[in-house]
């Protein structure tokens, strides 16, 4: 059960401090259950990699796509998925056709031309050191997140670790109608409690400047919070070790997650 919470205006100095504690360990464990969750939905897009050579078969996308559609597995967290396949010095696009699952040529949305300059530069810098999972950055990439797809250039010696190289990418861009109406009412029932999710003003908002909001449970279009907030949490930081290890078990993957990732923050505040 969620935490229940009170907030009466004559508590104690003690008595507040200790109810911001418990209300930032709640919105702590929240943020973690939002990383696995999302985590969770783009793991289960990625097929089973068979070979460290070679990327999976585009048909291999499709087919585990239909098979977790026709299951009733796949919730609508996304509302767009595509390839970045390297072409020459170029990435080109193949777009996920979510009625038929089958992937097309595409040309790059306008709003997708930060994550296609982020690529690009990944594509040229990569393949000189271990396999790194993807690091935080300044971007504003809006509702886009990648994954990597890397396959082994160089299989290393005792000394020397295996060198791999991201033969594409997966982009997927979050549905922001599904995270505002079904996944952060749920996780504030969950953490909160009933009562302690109607009891405080909860905000998600973007790290840019001005940060934009993603979630209000006011309703509300401008974020308002901001340092007042009584505690918050950074969300939207991938468990990448979890999914590039689909189907390549003997990699390692060098990323620990840190307290200030995260491209999103959470507040809240009575």
């Amino acid at each position: 059960g969620g935490l229940q919470y009170r907030w009466v205006g004559e508590l104690s100095l003690a008595e507040r401090h200790r109810l911001k504690s418990g209300l930032q360990a709640s919105l702590n464990r929240l943020s973690r259950d939002f990383n696995s969750e999302i985590s969770g939905a783009c793991a289960a897009l990625v097929p089973l990699n068979q070979s460290i050579l070679q990327p999976p078969p585009e048909e291999s996308y499709t087919a585990r796509y239909l098979q977790l559609r026709e299951s009733s597995q796949a919730e609508p967290y996304f509302r767009a998925v595509a390839r970045a396949v390297p072409s020459g010095n170029d990435l080109k696009l193949r777009q996920l056709d979510m009625a038929t699952g089958l992937f097309r040529d595409a040309e790059w949305p306008a709003n997708w031309q930060p994550m296609r300059r982020r690529l690009q530069a990944r594509w040229h810098q990569e393949g000189r050191e271990p396999i790194k999972g993807p690091s935080p950055g300044g971007e504003d990439l809006g509702m886009l997140l990648d994954i990597p797809r890397f396959v082994q250039v160089s299989a290393g010696t005792s000394a020397i670790p295996p060198v791999w190289r991201a033969a594409e990418w997966l982009i997927f861009e979050l549905q922001p109608a599904h995270l505002r109406e079904n996944v952060l009412p749920e996780l504030l029932r969950r953490h909160l409690g009933v009562e302690g999710s109607k009891e405080f003003q909860v905000e998600l908002v973007t790290k840019t400047s001005p940060p934009q909001i993603i979630f209000s449970s006011d309703g509300v279009e401008v974020a308002s919070i901001g340092k007042t907030a009584d505690a918050s949490v950074n969300v939207l930081d991938l468990q990448y070790e979890r999914i590039l290890r689909r189907g390549l078990r003997n990699i390692t993957i060098s990323r620990t997650s840190a307290p200030e990732w995260g491209r999103w923050t959470l507040s809240a505040r009575h």
